[in-house]
């Protein structure tokens, strides 16, 4: 069996909620890149951790079928299978069905992200350590952020500095 992993991330700096909430994800397959990506969901009231990692999990699915592509396989591969790996176990737990989604904005993320899942997609919890590649990407998302948008980080960073006291 062909396994082909996936690995996502997401945060929300400078400050949690109300920051910005970028992400980052990869596909490898035994050891090489196949595709990576990384964005931003949310900046601002809205931007959370947890909307970082479901938008992660949720674009990186999406392009699964492109990452298949570049590593010569197809969906229809009767040996591929797809091993998700993210350091949110709330993300992880609650895609799998394992928990339940007690927060009623976060529910159809989740649902959008199960849909998505391949049928024969395992979903694993990793610690932040092997979730590196994943996490420089939604960090490297965030500084662009800050790059294109100089005042509005400017502010953010300044509200961050009074929350913390």
């Amino acid at each position: 069996m062909i396994e082909v992993a996936l690995y996502f991330d997401g945060l929300c700096e400078p400050i949690n909620p109300g920051g910005v909430a970028a992400y980052g994800w990869c596909y490898e397959r035994d050891g090489d890149l196949l595709a990576t990506g990384r964005g931003v969901a949310a900046s601002g009231p809205l931007a959370t951790n947890n909307l970082a990692e479901w938008s992660a999990l949720i674009e990186a699915l999406k392009g699964f079928e492109r990452a298949l592509w570049i590593g010569g396989l197809t969906m229809s591969s009767q040996d591929c299978a797809l091993v998700v790996h993210g350091d949110s176990r709330l993300v992880c737990e609650q895609v799998a069905g394992k928990w339940k989604v007690r927060a009623v904005h976060l529910r159809p993320l989740c649902e959008k992200a199960q849909c998505l899942l391949p049928p024969r997609a395992r979903v694993e919890w990793v610690p932040r350590e092997r979730n590196e590649l994943a996490d420089n990407l939604s960090r490297l998302a965030y500084h662009e952020w800050r790059a294109q948008n100089p005042r509005l980080a400017a502010e953010m960073d300044v509200a961050a500095a009074r929350r913390r006291g």
